[in-house]
């Protein structure tokens, strides 16, 4: 998809084996893991080198979400194929949240996902994580439904709302 993205507040780079021990660190906050869907509670280093062996294989795209003037990993934004289409799927460490770095780091994932000739995304979220919700909707993205979806970290299913943006929604708000 892309290398390197940088807008003022953050910058998005390629993943790599070393920064396993902060996903980690960062994933094992429950205020975290319990609004991601396959991320366990608790969570290891051993889950974290598995993630990114997987992305290696599996066709995933994700990137670490880097503050300006840094080179630590504040958290993860990645596209996944899944049956109905491309996923956005993102998340920060609780001690980065409200700046709006994932605003910019999605819109910065959105506009080049589009401009590769993608028609349309798909994201979400479970019920309740507003914030992530407003991510959403500044990005156009429109709630298309919901349905269940299993929470690893909670050991249950849990209400998620479907939401995905096309195209034509895309460049009207360009």
């Amino acid at each position: 998809m892309y290398s390197e993205l940088t807008t003022r507040p953050v910058t998005l780079r390629p993943l790599v084996q070393s920064d396993a021990a902060r996903i980690a660190d960062l994933c094992n906050d429950f205020a975290v893991s319990q609004w991601l869907s396959h991320v366990p509670h608790p969570y290891h280093i051993s889950d974290a080198e598995g993630f990114l062996a997987k992305l290696e294989t599996s066709g995933h795209e994700a990137r670490a979400i880097v503050p300006a003037g840094s080179s630590t990993l504040a958290g993860i934004v990645g596209l996944d194929k899944q049956s109905d289409g491309l996923h956005l799927g993102y998340w920060l460490g609780r001690a980065f949240w409200g700046r709006g770095w994932m605003t910019h780091a999605t819109r910065l994932t959105v506009d080049a996902v589009f401009e590769t000739g993608v028609e349309r995304l798909v994201s979400g979220a479970f019920e309740g994580n507003g914030a992530s919700l407003a991510i959403q909707r500044k990005l156009g993205f429109r709630v298309i439904g919901d349905g269940s979806l299993y929470c690893e970290a909670m050991g249950q299913a849990r209400r998620h709302i479907d939401t995905q943006l096309d195209r034509a929604d895309w460049e009207a708000l360009r």
